[in-house]
């Protein structure tokens, strides 16, 4: 009905002047010619119909925009559902392959005043998490878990200085002592200087101490040089586990013993 209306009124408009000039006309005073009173309705009219082509115009461009942000905001959803879908076919695979003991649990925090560096888990003794077993994703290590409450659990991160394992160079097999270092890096120590370490190795848990089962990737390798004393290497480690997308991981529910 308001579209027809817009369409309809410079119609209106001009059929109105015109009986206007009709009238104006009685009084014999004088009487305009067929020609202007042609050229009276059309200068009258056109700002009329230019108006209405104006706001008809605006009314269709907000009408697309509004459309084309929907458009926007429905593929960036998608896209975002494709996302989580393929993020947790991930992790579905991963533990239907491992052969580990595992239970998956969700990350709901990271610790603030418990004297780690850690994160918060939904899961607790009454899930069968116990201190000291191994956090871990498809994607790597994680850490261990520090203290366990009924429902909650918190793990102790790879990034945590007081926290370290026992790792080697998965391809000549030399083990060491690996921490936390500057940069959100991990320090592979105690690898000897004739050790073959070069750019881009994997460093992988050894399985010495009981707590970590061997092979679980910890990092890449970015840098190596000398220590100060000069018979053994600093092997700098790039984690493999960003800790900072964390949402899900799976605890190991029985710790290792390495015979």
């Amino acid at each position: 009905m308001i579209s027809l209306l817009k369409r309809m009124l410079p119609w209106l408009m001009t059929t109105a002047l015109s009986i206007v000039l009709i009238l104006s006309t009685r009084d014999g005073a004088s009487v305009p010619t067929q020609g202007q009173v042609t050229d009276l309705v059309a200068v009258g009219s056109y700002p009329i119909s230019v108006g209405v082509k104006v706001f008809a115009l605006w009314s269709e461009n907000s009408r697309l925009r509004r459309e084309l942000t929907e458009h926007k905001v429905d593929e960036s959803h998608l896209s975002e559902v494709i996302k989580e879908n393929d993020r947790l076919r991930g992790l579905l695979e991963f533990r239907v392959r491992s052969n580990l003991d595992i239970t998956a649990a969700e990350v709901v925090g990271f610790t603030s005043n418990e004297g780690v560096r850690g994160i918060i888990l939904k899961r607790g003794y009454t899930d069968g998490i116990a201190t000291g077993q191994a956090v871990i994703t498809p994607d790597g290590l994680v850490g261990r878990v520090y203290r366990v409450h009924e429902n909650s659990s918190i793990v102790q991160l790879l990034e945590d200085p007081n926290l370290g394992i026992a790792a080697k160079l998965i391809k000549g097999s030399e083990t060491g002592i690996i921490h936390a270092a500057p940069n959100g890096r991990m320090r592979l120590q105690g690898v000897p200087l004739s050790a073959e370490a070069a750019l881009g190795d994997s460093v992988v848990t050894s399985g010495e101490g009981g707590v970590f089962p061997p092979g679980l990737m910890i990092g890449s390798c970015v840098k190596v040089s000398p220590s100060p004393e000069g018979w053994l290497l600093y092997v700098d480690v790039k984690p493999s586990v960003d800790k900072r997308r964390l949402e899900e991981v799976f605890v190991i529910r029985s710790t290792f013993v390495n015979e």
